[in-house]
């Protein structure tokens, strides 16, 4: 079955200028020659600017470049599939076996999709080795891409569901649930009612047959045990119905997973929630001085849910760690500026801005304390 991956990218904009902008066309300029400090305290006091906008510009995506970058990678995903079909589709025609276009289309879809009926097979020796080459690629490269595209629309339609479900007063998972039913239901009347038209009327199937024919199809098993009429239309519906019927069910199935473990840990938390564990709370106390402080039980709460990885916490401890020198327990404005300081000369180096680390000029945000960090 299929392993859906919702993906969100970003995009920066960087000028050949070396100027950040963000959305509302601000820039901060980046001097890369000048070089020319009057003194050394007028440098340091010129870092804090510079970092305040590189991580401005690395941290404010632009609406109309994410659009026109959404739209690239979209019509980028589009024509790669395309292409695929159209290359196997000459191979297959022009090639030894000689097959027609429905026939090749028909045979691509179900090898990406690996339904694979058997009833469509090269038989030379040449034409497998090369159909080894389009199976690879098909499923490493086509079909997760073709997965992705559907996926995109799938999420809309979960945030406009989401939506709907809030005005109705329904929790989450019922609306992921009442979605994921229809994911299934939707392209399993479409199979059987084509069928039922194509083959049942005819007396070559039975309603079973038909409704087994489709049931083996989304979920990808395609047994193959039966033969239809029809033979150049049926395959020419089974090349579009099969990519996105196996798609919807894949996603239909994940969300249905994802709903039972929406339901299971709401069930933890609010049992966490209710109760009252003396023992449980004292374990939060990673601090060994007998009392629990406001980040140790938040900590514990997440752990306990199993929302954050200890792993990760320990990874960052050892990291605020390293950057407290003096060990204080506490990240002052000194040690933020010397940090922001070592960290731009390193980009300047390596000429990516990326690796550049804000200096935090709010007093309100000027010290960071490692008792907030504790497990």
């Amino acid at each position: 079955m299929l392993n859906l991956i919702f993906r969100s990218s970003k995009k920066r904009a960087y000028d050949a200028g070396g100027s950040y902008k963000d959305e509302s066309n601000r820039e901060t300029e980046v001097s890369r020659g000048s070089g020319q400090r009057e003194s050394k305290d007028n440098k340091d006091s010129t870092i804090p600017v510079i970092e305040e906008g590189l991580t401005e510009a690395n941290n404010e995506d632009s609406p109309q470049l994410q659009k026109r970058f959404n739209i690239v990678r979209q019509n980028w995903r589009t024509l790669l599939i395309l292409s695929y079909y159209m290359l196997g589709t000459l191979f297959f025609m022009l090639g030894p076996e000689k097959w027609g276009f429905i026939r090749s289309i028909y045979f691509l879809s179900v090898t990406i999709t690996t339904v694979g009926y058997g009833d469509v097979t090269p038989d030379k020796d040449s034409t497998r080795l090369v159909t080894i080459i389009f199976i690879l690629i098909g499923l490493i490269v086509i079909f997760p891409t073709l997965a992705d595209i559907a996926v995109n629309f799938i999420t809309h339609m979960e945030k406009y569901l989401e939506h709907l479900s809030k005005r109705a007063n329904l929790s989450n998972h019922i609306a992921k649930t009442i979605f994921s039913v229809f994911l299934i239901l939707g392209p399993l009347a479409v199979g059987v009612v084509y069928f039922h038209m194509r083959q049942v009327l005819n007396g070559r199937w039975n309603f079973t047959e038909a409704l087994w024919w489709t049931i083996a199809t989304i979920t990808t098993i395609g047994y193959g045990d039966l033969s239809f009429t029809h033979i150049a239309e049926t395959q020419l519906f089974l090349a579009i119905f099969i990519p996105f019927s196996t798609v919807a069910a894949g996603a239909a199935i994940a969300n249905l997973a994802n709903a039972r473990t929406d339901y299971l840990n709401e069930q933890k938390e609010r049992r966490l929630l209710e109760t009252f564990n003396v023992e449980t709370i004292l374990k939060f106390d990673s601090s060994g001085d007998g009392e629990v402080d406001k980040a140790e039980y938040v900590l514990g709460m997440l752990q306990s849910m199993e929302l954050v990885d200890p792993e990760k916490i320990r990874l960052y401890q050892e990291q605020f760690d390293l950057h407290d020198v003096d060990g204080s327990g506490a990240l002052s404005r000194e040690d933020l500026d010397q940090i922001a300081l070592e960290f731009h000369a390193i980009a300047s180096v390596t000429h990516s801005p990326r690796n550049s680390i804000t200096s935090l000029n709010s007093p309100s945000k000027s010290s960071i304390k490692s008792n907030d960090l504790n497990v």
